[in-house]
């Protein structure tokens, strides 16, 4: 059975818990300009990828593509078909890394709203 005992008693109790328990983790406090300043950190390394990966398979692929298309490489091979696979793999890449780029777009006039002055609604 649970008993109230002494309120003081149970107030340094729990002020020594507390302090036990948060001493153990450290929190911080998370502004919502720093969440949007992560995001945006987020999607630019999604971004950054996204960009390199289309680069290096359109170069690759326009690579292989000509290679085959003047004769270096057998057209009836796998590595001219491989050439025109990674060309078509570039397309959906080039949309994601657009689609980022967008996004980056929102967030940095998420950041610039947060940081404007408050204006007076109420003239």
């Amino acid at each position: 059975m649970c008993s109230l005992g002494d309120g003081a008693k149970s107030v340094t109790e729990e002020a020594e818990m507390r302090e036990i328990a948060l001493s153990r983790h450290s929190f911080e406090m998370v502004s919502p300009e720093s969440q949007l300043l992560r995001r945006r950190r987020r999607l630019a390394l999604a971004l950054t990828a996204f960009t390199a990966s289309a680069l290096v398979t359109g170069l690759f692929g326009l690579g292989f593509a000509t290679a085959s298309l003047i004769h270096a490489i057998s057209s009836s091979g796998r590595t001219a078909i491989f050439g025109n696979v990674l060309l078509a793999a570039t397309f959906p890449l080039v949309f994601l890394a657009a689609h980022y780029l967008d996004k980056i777009d929102e967030v940095n006039s998420a950041i610039r709203v947060a940081n404007a002055p408050k204006l007076e609604r109420d003239r």
